[in-house]
């Protein structure tokens, strides 16, 4: 269940950190149930603006949980939401729609959280796994700013399988399908940012989250149109893993993104390119993006 004594102590201590006194009992249950629950099974657990969320026993869910409602690895400062929000307001003020993308949606956790922080805009959750996403379907039901994609970014469209059947449900890395492939069953579609930006030619990216085991180098292309838009990006990039390497080089690539601000949290990266108000939108015409 856990790798050391000391390790779930950490656990412990997070609940706490996040809930007082209440969290030792609750951090208890959660641990119990979901690590040594039977599988299939599910629970209820709190999350941010008084919703609840769904868990599954004996998947990665709980740790996912861990990281995004207790630890609040990818909560942003308040400066950092506000200039979100000011992205937001002069996409509206220019007609257009602010999106923000979470790729690697999981079961919705961080979707919802964006949902309910910025319920001006759209929020598109991308994830290859099924059983997840229909997690993350009925995470995030009644927010209606939500929409869901079966899918895996990727630098072409195509089709793509994964490389362990056996990793968690939060850990798949994928690879492009072969013609012959015993795969074929599980492949996911793959699709670019620019591909998903060109179905919305109303959007403005104003918010990109990435969490997609090191598929990073492929989706940040440093030719994609989709950096025109200039978003605020949260990455968590995967270096670490087997064959990949300078994940981030699409991104660094990019003359707005060289000075950006970078502040790190946890595992992830919180990258933001300095505001530049002439570049977005006012006095610019709408993007052109081509399908990839």
């Amino acid at each position: 269940m856990f790798r050391s004594f000391a390790a779930g102590l950490g656990w412990l201590a997070d609940y706490m950190r996040w809930r007082g006194p209440a969290g030792l009992p609750l951090a208890l249950w959660h641990v119990g149930f979901c690590f040594l629950g039977p599988p299939g099974r599910r629970i209820r657990a709190p999350a941010g603006g008084g919703r609840t969320v769904r868990l599954r026993a004996r998947t990665s869910d709980l740790r996912v949980y861990r990281k995004i409602v207790v630890q609040r690895e990818y909560e942003l400062s308040p400066d950092r939401a506000e200039a979100i929000d000011r992205r937001c307001a002069r996409a509206q003020s220019a007609g257009r729609r602010p999106l923000i993308v979470d790729a690697g949606g999981n079961i919705g956790l961080f979707s919802q959280e964006a949902a309910r922080r910025w319920p001006q805009a759209d929020v598109l959750c991308v994830e290859p796994h099924r059983g997840n996403l229909a997690m993350a379907r009925r995470n995030c039901t009644g927010l209606r700013n939500v929409r869901f994609r079966d899918a895996a970014l990727w630098s072409s469209a195509g089709r793509l399988v994964p490389e362990d059947l056996d990793a968690r449900e939060g850990a798949f890395s994928y690879r492009p399908a072969i013609a012959d492939s015993r795969l074929a069953d599980v492949s996911t579609e793959a699709v670019t940012i620019d591909a998903l930006l060109a179905e919305r030619p109303d959007a403005e990216l104003v918010l990109l989250k990435m969490d997609i085991e090191g598929a990073e180098a492929e989706a940040l292309a440093p030719d994609a149109a989709f950096w025109a838009h200039r978003p605020a990006i949260l990455i968590e990039p995967h270096d670490f893993l087997p064959g990949r390497s300078a994940t981030l080089r699409g991104l660094l690539s990019q003359e707005d993104f060289r000075d950006s601000d970078i502040e790190v949290r946890g595992e992830g990266l919180f990258v933001f390119p300095t505001e530049r108000p002439e570049l977005e939108l006012h006095g610019r015409a709408p993007l052109s993006l081509a399908a990839g």
